[in-house]
């Protein structure tokens, strides 16, 4: 992912990861410690979750379509 700061890319094409836990309300992303040149020291960002659009690239079970996720 790219992270940006003040509306500034600061780091482009993160190696990260996403996990939605605590039933759905609440994230947290971790970025790679290299790629961001430690900006982060090895933290996690946390937040809140306030909503979650279903969406996928491809037919799901029973050929459902969802909206697209790009």
């Amino acid at each position: 992912m790219d992270v940006v700061s003040n509306g500034v890319i600061s780091w482009d094409g993160v190696e990260s990861t996403i996990n939605i836990g605590g039933g759905g309300k609440t994230i947290t992303i971790s970025v790679d410690h290299e790629d961001t040149d430690h900006h982060f020291a090895g933290q996690p960002i946390v937040g809140t979750v306030t909503s979650l659009t279903p969406c996928s690239d491809s037919p799901g079970a029973s050929m459902e379509i969802l909206p697209t996720c790009n």
